[in-house]
């Protein structure tokens, strides 16, 4: 278990945005800031949240005119099978705004709020009386032209789901009485023990008992299945249906219109037992003379298979034994009864209980159904394809409409409020075209309903839109700022990927100080400064951050000799822009000159001092320079310092699109130096054309790309777009190199001899160590995991019970030790030192390490302590360890 969840951390790390999950577990509302009036000096009407489906909750929501007190909210449900309500009322809906122009109107006044499938928010004038709404079949015509302005939002059904003759079903589920019947409608139950499939593929409808009453079953079609022929096969001899019950297969739509077009087959003999007719085909409305044929399905038939034809002109029913022998057969031809259309209707099954009258032998009751088929009519209309992709922004798309007949007409309903049809009907083949608003939060799919009213829709009436969440990374230019050790001022440019993310720069460093934050323009663009302070020490780097952004800074040690400045220095042949190099002395040689390619070569500069110059046009990309110095004239040079410079002949602009990237150690990316035989990774823009894992093991070339560095080409793990983890040669000394990516160079990096870096569950600069503990007692032993997951793939630190235990032992991974032997790495837990016992690479996963630690249990502390180790005067990401004494 420990070993496949490492593979899996090497092979495709990637970047982590955690607060994602938080989101997506507290979001049982939904956000819907949106704005759009419905024509000019109309009042804006927004809606900031209503409840999920199967959630209660305030609709909340803003009327955005200056006087408010002139105007109130109408919100309306819409529960399937019952109606329209006014909420919060019983009858009326009167939502005032306040002062500011806010409202909310409670929506789960009862459970049944819980199942309304669609919510309408309407505003009115303040003197405007509305009609009563309760469980009306459609909203008053009153309300839609008194309305000035109006949103409707439709909440996909969270019930149960089973596959069942090639087709998905929902599982009807009530948690009040619902129809059939308007008297007295039944309970309905979605129990895996009232309504399920069995081993042979049968589907079993059961009436069982829940509580002091009884609860019937009913399953429908996720999707509208229209014009066509539907067969059924039910198993169980219908004629031995308890005479209180009724089995039903029907087409229904929620709506009221067209009497829900609804055309059943049912079998019951409605609570009369010496009724000898126990089937019947319908169309609805039944009360009208000639919509209703009562036959009788002789006792012994046994199993019974039935039809329904339902064409724009006629309706065939049909029933016959197993054999074929025919039992019955009707066909209705009143064009003026026959729904015209089969928009939004699904297919029903239900076994349920007459005017919820028990059984007659106060017995459960079950049938078995062995087959469902539809058969299509022709033309069909349908989309080409099931979904569609796109980024944050606002745009509009388009999705084709397939229709080999030229007389089939179609529409496009959106089921979303944030992706608005504005192109939606045609006929035969089309491209409807769909607005989507720019997404400002957690990436949210759409539901495209495609209807036709005359032509069947095919296998595709549903196209879902995915819009990916905004991209809140920010890029930095240069891509990593590299600087001497005195103390200075920098510019850094920054540029957002969607100007709507706000951010704000930070640093933890003491010697660096962000002094301006930047003021970011329309496009998303802008520049900040921070201060560097003087580096009297050793070599040294950190970083600054926004969002999950970084830039890595870089700060020579204290008495460099020379340096080139900035690296790589960026300069401009077309126009004359030259590179320049900082040259800096601390030898006490007073006269020292700059030369090229040896201590001999061709002289660049002379220097009497530290100061700015600047570099001639026979200095290119990769040059070796050479600070030497001597005392008099006459002696000869002494070799102080070798410098190499590079030279990006970008001349304003990033032609390769590669500007902006970082590179960080590939375990915490919190690090802006490598350590040869490390895992890195390389983030930026442009930098694939595919998103590919090495399967059996890192490789020199992976999706078409390649990197260099240290002069061979590094082995990859994983490419995207936006990614590169790859493996730091060993052939990389300490220093700074070049990295180039399919031989364009991307900057250059800071290369260490060890500094580690944990893996972490999830990643990141602090978390739960991927690894485990042992306890020892004596002679036992006991082996804990360091952390736990939930089903949902939220993970904790493991409570280690370790009360008792004498020692502790613990196994971690991570990368970045380098040359970094035990003795060298200093452990620790909360305020007290560990032994390392073992440190080095594992022998199995390239770039990853393993770090054997042991604490004495009686030093340590109760409850959550970090944990961290240091090498080479760098110290690790934040580990977090629970202990229970």
């Amino acid at each position: 278990m420990w070993w496949s969840a490492i593979v899996k951390f090497i092979s495709q790390r990637r970047r982590i945005y955690p607060f994602l999950g938080v989101l997506l577990i507290l979001g049982l509302t939904l956000p819907l800031w949106l704005s759009r009036a419905q024509s000019s000096g109309q009042p804006p009407l927004r809606v900031g949240s209503i409840p999920a489906y199967g959630t209660d909750g305030l609709v909340k929501g803003e009327v955005a005119v200056a006087s408010p007190a002139d105007y109130w909210v109408g919100v309306y449900i819409f529960v399937p099978d019952v109606g329209w309500f006014a909420r919060p009322g019983a009858c009326f809906s009167q939502a005032v705004p306040g002062p500011d122009g806010k409202f909310q109107a409670d929506v789960s006044q009862v459970p049944l709020d819980r199942e309304a499938t669609e919510i309408s928010i309407y505003v009115f004038e303040r003197r405007f009386t509305p009609p009563c709404v309760n469980k009306a079949a459609a909203l008053p015509f009153a309300i839609e032209r008194n309305a000035l302005a109006s949103r409707t939002f439709q909440r996909e059904p969270r019930l149960r789901r089973l596959r069942f003759g090639g087709f998905d079903w929902y599982v009807k589920t009530s948690v009040v009485p619902t129809g059939p019947g308007p008297e007295t409608p039944n309970y309905f139950l979605d129990s895996p023990n009232n309504v399920y499939i069995d081993a042979l593929g049968r589907l079993h409808l059961r009436i069982s008992r829940c509580g002091d009453t009884w609860c019937s079953s009913e399953i429908f079609t996720e999707k509208t299945l229209g014009f066509g022929t539907y067969r059924l096969t039910v198993e169980t001899d219908v004629s031995k249906i308890d005479s209180n019950a009724v089995l039903g297969a029907f087409t229904w739509n929620h709506r009221a219109e067209a009497n829900h077009r609804e055309i059943d087959i049912e079998f019951s003999k409605w609570s009369r037992p010496a009724e000898v007719n126990n089937a019947q085909y319908v169309i609805q409305p039944y009360e009208q003379p000639g919509n209703m044929r009562r036959f009788a399905i002789p006792s012994g038939s046994g199993s019974t298979t039935h039809f329904i034809n339902w064409n724009r002109d006629r309706v065939t029913f049909q029933s016959q034994t197993l054999a074929g022998q025919s039992i019955q057969s009707w066909t209705y031809s009143n064009n003026i009864a026959i729904p015209e259309n089969a928009l939004g209707t699904q297919f029903h099954l239900n076994f349920y209980l007459n005017n919820s009258i028990p059984p007659t032998t106060n017995a459960e009751q079950e049938v078995i159904i062995s087959n469902f088929g539809f058969f299509p009519a022709a033309p069909e209309v349908t989309f080409t394809s099931q979904s569609v992709t796109s980024s944050f922004t606002a745009q509009a798309l388009s999705v084709a409409v397939n229709s080999i007949d030229q007389s089939c007409r179609w529409s496009v309903v959106s089921q979303t409020p944030w992706a608005e049809v504005i192109d939606g009907a045609g006929s035969g083949n089309g491209l409807p075209k769909i607005r989507l608003e720019e997404n400002t939060g957690p990436a949210r799919t759409a539901v495209l309903q495609l209807d036709s009213r005359n032509c069947n829709l095919g296998n595709q009436s549903i196209v879902t839109v995915t819009q990916a969440e905004p991209d809140c990374s920010v890029t930095f230019t240069p891509g990593a700022l590299y600087t001497d050790f005195r103390s200075k001022v920098e510019t850094v440019a920054v540029a957002l990927a969607s100007p709507a993310c706000g951010f704000t720069m930070s640093s933890v460093a003491p010697w660096l100080r962000i002094i301006r934050q930047p003021v970011i323009s329309q496009q998303g663009t802008g520049t900040f400064d921070v201060a560097v302070t003087a580096n009297d020490g050793q070599f040294r780097t950190d970083s600054i951050r926004a969002n999950l952004s970084t830039l890595p800074v870089l700060q020579d040690a204290a008495g460099t000799v020379f340096s080139v400045h900035p690296s790589p220095a960026v300069g401009c042949r077309a126009t004359g822009t030259k590179p320049a190099v900082k040259a800096f002395a601390s030898s006490p040689l007073p006269l020292m000159q700059i030369r090229l390619g040896s201590p001999e070569g061709a002289l660049v500069a002379e220097l009497q001092s530290a100061g700015l110059i600047t570099l001639g046009d026979r200095i290119s990309d990769g040059n070796q320079l050479y600070l030497v110095g001597r005392s008099n004239p006459a002696d000869a040079n002494v070799t102080l310092a070798v410098a190499r410079v590079s030279i990006r002949d970008d001349c304003g602009a990033a032609s390769t699109g590669l500007a902006g990237s970082a590179v960080v150690d590939g375990v915490s990316f919190s690090k802006p130096v490598l350590v040869p035989n490390s895992i890195a990774t390389l983030f930026g823009s442009n930098l694939s054309s595919a998103t590919v894992s090495a399967a059996a093991g890192p490789v020199e070339e992976l999706g078409g790309v390649g990197l260099r560095l240290c002069g061979v080409r590094p082995k990859l793990f994983f490419v995207s777009p936006k990614q590169i983890n790859f493996l730091v040669p060993t052939e990389c000394t300490a220093g700074r190199h070049r990295l180039t990516l399919n031989d364009q160079l991307m900057q250059e990096v800071a290369v260490v001899s060890s500094a580690l870096s944990l893996a972490v569950v999830g990643g990141g600069e602090s978390g739960v160590p991927l690894g485990f503990a042992t306890l020892v007692n004596g002679s036992s032993r006991t082996d804990i995991p360091l952390f736990t997951c939930d089903d949902k793939g939220s993970c904790m630190a493991a409570k280690i019970e370790a009360s008792g235990a004498s020692d502790l032992y613990l196994a971690l991974y991570g990368t970045g030790l380098g040359d970094a032997a035990k003795e060298r790495i200093v452990a620790r837990l909360g305020d007290e030192a560990g032994e390392v016992l073992f440190a080095g690479p594992h022998p199995q996963y390239p770039g990853m390490d393993q770090i054997n630690i042991r604490f004495r249990v009686d030093q340590l502390k109760n409850g959550t302590s970090s944990l961290t180790l240091r090498t080479n005067g760098i110290t690790s990401n934040e580990g977090v360890i629970n202990l229970a004494l």
